[in-house]
């Protein structure tokens, strides 16, 4: 019996060809992350795909756990293709996980999703935008970089994070209101290219459909 299409899928390999689109096409095209390109081009970026429909918070701590493991690793993608749940069902997981691992966690967590709710009135609302991957992803970025960036570019510094990881951030760092700076530089960014932002994210979602 010849394998059906669903079992030649090699959905992990689709997985991270879409997710590269989508980093290549709009988080470094748009110059949307400080250290993307280069944490890429140095070997620094850590991304595996979870393919649990429902994972808990002991799944997705394993897979920290793992990154963590790789010293090198400035950014871990966490990519869950078959979860089906909502954006608020996906934060609370990304939550969960957070506080299972325990503040002695080298990495900020921020949870992407392709629904992620977003508006265009205020730069806070805005930064939903910039989540909107296409599939479930929570991303890892080492506190370390961040503290780099945030000296180096404080106008660069990587989407938006936990209340958690600004408190963080805010304790070693006591710059006052940068998240704020941050979203409304991110904000005016978003403004100045958003139909060709959106047509990006619009073609890789269509590839995806396609493809698994």
């Amino acid at each position: 019996m010849s394998p059906t299409s669903s079992e030649r899928l090699d959905l992990p390999g689709e997985v991270l060809r879409i997710n590269a689109r989508y980093l290549r096409e709009f988080v470094e095209a748009f110059d949307v992350c400080p250290f993307a390109t280069a944490a890429r081009e140095a070997g620094q970026v850590e991304r595996r795909v979870l393919l649990a429909e429902s994972p808990g918070a002991a799944d997705v701590v394993a897979a920290v756990r793992e990154i963590e493991t790789h010293a090198s690793a400035v950014i871990g993608l966490l990519i869950f293709p078959r979860f089906a749940g909502s954006f608020e069902a996906f934060d609370a997981l990304a939550a969960a996980a957070r506080t299972e691992r325990g503040s002695d966690c080298p990495f900020a967590f921020a949870p992407f999703h392709p629904e992620a709710p977003y508006g265009t009135q205020t730069p806070a609302q805005m930064v939903m935008f910039f989540r909107r991957a296409p599939d479930p992803t929570l991303q890892l970025v080492r506190f370390d970089a961040l503290d780099q960036v945030k000296g180096a570019r404080p106008d660069k510094m990587l989407f938006d994070f936990s209340a958690a990881a600004w408190a963080e951030l805010e304790r070693r760092d006591r710059t006052p209101a940068l998240s704020e700076r941050i979203a409304r530089d991110n904000f005016a960014r978003a403004h100045s290219a958003f139909e060709r932002l959106r047509a990006v994210l619009d073609d890789i979602r269509a590839d995806r459909l396609k493809s698994y």
